[in-house]
């Protein structure tokens, strides 16, 4: 397959992906499958949800995939990292690769207030794991 059929085929992959999950909620059980939307005409409304909880799995109403919070509320610890988080926490992806080789570590930056800039975090849980290098 060429380069630019495996981009193309990328947020296909991705946005099948997003249905294959349940309603908004805490994750509780087995996921099961809703029906797949293949109508391209369809308009979706914006639904009122509150903000879901640090670090637990809820389902999004609309498209019913799995959404988890990676960022905790403005001022709250970044534990067991030292620091806090700030308003805008955020991958780069469009400027620099945010994944390890191997999938393990994200970075993001952590900006408006918050610190350590930019943070890794655990690739499998989320959780805050190792600071920059203080050189």
């Amino acid at each position: 397959m060429t380069k630019n059929r495996s981009l193309l085929l990328l947020p296909l992959l991705l946005l099948w992906n997003t249905t294959l999950t349940g309603p908004a909620r805490a994750v509780e059980g087995p996921l099961q499958e809703p029906d797949v939307v293949t109508d391209g005409s369809a308009v979706f409304s914006i639904p009122s949800v509150p903000k879901p909880t640090y670090l637990a799995p809820t389902r999004d109403t609309t498209f019913h995939s799995t959404i988890l919070r990676v960022g905790n509320n403005v001022g709250a610890s970044t534990a067991p990292v030292s620091g806090s988080w700030g308003s805008d926490a955020r991958h780069v992806y469009s400027k620099q690769q945010p994944w390890n080789s191997d999938n393990t570590l994200l970075t993001i930056e952590n900006r408006s207030g918050g610190s350590p800039t930019p943070m890794i975090i655990d690739g499998t849980t989320y959780a805050p794991k190792l600071a920059p290098c203080g050189n």
